[in-house]
């Protein structure tokens, strides 16, 4: 038996091994975004960041898409 651990992803400040995905985009400031609008015309950059769930640390990396869990 492996003594890896199960999770490549720990919590460094809790050790916890469940993360919420959160989705940050960033807009053209020139345009203001209303209810109904086509927004994906209006997107400069698309980020994640990762928070742990037992605490709310966020992750010091920036993912540019999502991570890929085999």
């Amino acid at each position: 038996m492996s003594d890896a651990p199960a999770h490549s992803i720990l919590c460094p400040k809790c050790g916890g091994t469940l993360f919420r995905e959160e989705k940050i985009v960033e807009l053209n400031s020139s345009v203001m975004v209303t209810r109904g609008m086509s927004v994906p015309s209006q997107v400069n950059k698309v980020t994640y960041q990762y928070a742990c769930i037992a605490c709310g640390h966020i992750i010091d990396e920036h993912f540019s898409g999502h991570l890929k869990v085999e």
